[in-house]
């Protein structure tokens, strides 16, 4: 553990030449022969007693459906507000929902403080990032960034407004374009099976005997000459 040669509470600076390493027992000997044995044990309880608190009051966040990081980052704002004196669990609960759940002119006040730490393109890269490692393509998370830059610029929005407006704006149900009417197509008529003339023997009758061009092959048996 670190330690100061000249202990801090007597004006010791933290310094490389004012620092030194030692393993906690060691530690512990030398702050009981600069502040007395009694008082160190006492400042140890009292730690251990605010540990114990701060745990208790994680515990009640996490029950009432906050989350675990957010439950530790308003045990650590709400435990600078509070003396050491005054924080019951009670207190410590009570003002850790009310920073947990803020109006909205706390969370713009909050967004506005932030903004100049983080800038609004940091913040905007963020946001991308986050929202692709859920899941969403980037260039549709691009997409619903930029349709949000103007409220992004017109009005301090914080981190976790600016994402739960890009997953509103990704999640929306797409819309559905009816399909057109589809024209029919007019229906070409096949022709005919094609079938095969049959010529009637009698519309060409053979020619009578004696005409030219007669033959006895044409001629009907009755109408041959009798046989020499």
């Amino acid at each position: 553990e670190l330690d100061h040669i000249v202990p801090k509470a007597l004006g010791g600076e933290t310094t490389v030449e004012n620092l030194r390493l030692l393993c906690r027992t060691h530690n512990r000997r030398a702050a009981e022969k600069a502040f007395g044995q009694e008082h160190v044990a006492k400042r140890i309880k009292e730690r251990q007693a605010t540990r114990a608190l701060f745990a208790q009051v994680e515990d009640a966040l996490v029950g009432m459906g906050f989350k675990k990081k957010e439950a530790e980052e308003a045990v650590i704002t709400v435990a600078t507000e509070i003396e050491a004196s005054e924080r019951t669990l009670q207190a410590m609960v009570t003002k850790a929902v009310a920073f947990l759940t803020p109006s909205p002119a706390q969370r713009a006040a909050r967004a506005s403080a932030a903004a100049p730490a983080e800038g609004t393109t940091a913040m905007v890269k963020r946001a991308e990032d986050g929202l692709a490692k859920m899941g969403f393509k980037r260039t549709a998370v691009i997409a619903a960034l930029a349709k949000l830059a103007e409220r992004v610029e017109a009005s301090p929005i914080s981190l976790e407004d600016l994402v739960k407006e890009a997953l509103a704006l990704l999640t929306r149900p797409a819309t559905i374009t009816k399909p057109l009417p589809v024209t029919p197509t007019a229906t070409i008529a096949k022709p005919p099976p094609a079938t095969e003339t049959v010529e009637d023997d009698d519309a060409f009758p053979d020619p009578p005997v004696g005409m030219p061009g007669a033959t006895y092959s044409t001629l009907n048996p009755s109408q041959a000459p009798p046989s020499p």
